[in-house]
């Protein structure tokens, strides 16, 4: 195999460190997204989570542009075996630095993911709690209607 040209190595570089910068910015909106779960403050989440598909994109096409630029400068697909090959090299820490925020956003991910899901849960159980409270109490729904009244008239019972 010949060794990479200094044309190769530069735009592995500038691959990577686009690629690191996508990927900073990526943990960052996970983290925000993250307190905004558990802080129960879902106001902003619609555009947290905008922000972070838009990363999540970018960070897709920059993959692309990275396996791009280490297959012309003829290092291996599979980021092991490529890190392996890096490892004496000036790139190795900057590769290293890639791939543990890669890792450190799907964990985040998927910790997000299961907050989220947790929150729904809670979320649904006292709504579902609500429900049948109100069929209980015999208040009245929107139509003006009781909830336990089966045999009820339909009268709607007027404000004075």
């Amino acid at each position: 195999m010949a060794k990479p040209t200094t044309e190769q190595i530069s735009a592995l570089r500038l691959a990577i460190e686009r690629e690191t910068a996508a990927f900073a910015l990526l943990v960052e909106l996970l983290q925000e997204e993250q307190r905004a779960l558990i802080t129960a403050q879902p106001d902003g989440l619609p555009e947290i989570v905008t922000r972070k598909n838009r990363a999540l994109d970018t960070a897709a096409g920059l993959d692309r542009e990275r396996l791009g630029a280490m297959a012309a400068a003829g290092l291996p697909r599979d980021p092991r075996m490529a890190e392996m090959r890096l490892a004496r090299h000036p790139l190795g820490a900057a590769f290293r630095r890639l791939r543990e925020l890669a890792r450190n956003s799907r964990v985040l991910n998927d910790l997000n993911g299961r907050l989220a899901g947790q929150k729904l849960k809670f979320v649904s159980a006292r709504l579902d709690a609500l429900r049948g409270a109100a069929q209980r109490a015999g208040v009245y729904d929107a139509s003006g209607r009781s909830g336990d009244a089966a045999g009820s008239t339909g009268r709607v019972i007027a404000a004075v």
